[in-house]
């Protein structure tokens, strides 16, 4: 079994955390971070449960920039800034879905969750006038 641990590193007078991940964790993140949009709900709603060791969430920190960077644009593609007049299509909507649904799980399985800072992204998604969040609870 892999444990999940922080190790102080110095570099010059820098300290910072190095967060050790368990291989298939790593797998993971790299399979997220390496395929297309496109893809990427089929990856994502292929974890239908969590079935890793719980981890840090430090140790995500580029898939979750990745996500933010996907709803970042959705957001402004669909002006949801506003009042959304802008339907999304099936597309949208899945990859919408895949995502938050994925960082649910990842936020229930992770510790360092006071780290997460989606919120900007998430705020604007949490007031769409569809049923998408209901149906990911």
């Amino acid at each position: 079994m892999y444990l999940i641990s922080t190790a102080t590193c110095c570099v010059g007078s820098t300290d910072f955390p190095i967060v050790v991940q368990h291989p298939a964790i790593l797998d993971l993140t790299m399979k997220i971070l390496n395929t297309t949009t496109d893809e990427l709900v089929a990856v994502l709603s292929s974890v239908e449960s969590w079935q890793w060791p719980r981890s840090d969430l430090n140790a995500w920190s580029n898939v979750l920039n990745r996500f933010d960077s996907i709803l970042e644009d959705i957001i402004t593609q669909y002006e949801l800034e506003g009042v959304q007049t802008i339907t999304f299509p099936p597309e949208t909507k899945s990859l919408v879905s895949a995502i938050l649904r994925f960082q649910r799980l990842l936020l229930e399985n992770s510790t360092n969750r006071k780290t997460f800072s989606s919120y900007d992204v998430l705020s604007t998604l949490l007031v769409l006038p569809s049923n998408l969040l209901i149906q990911i609870l």
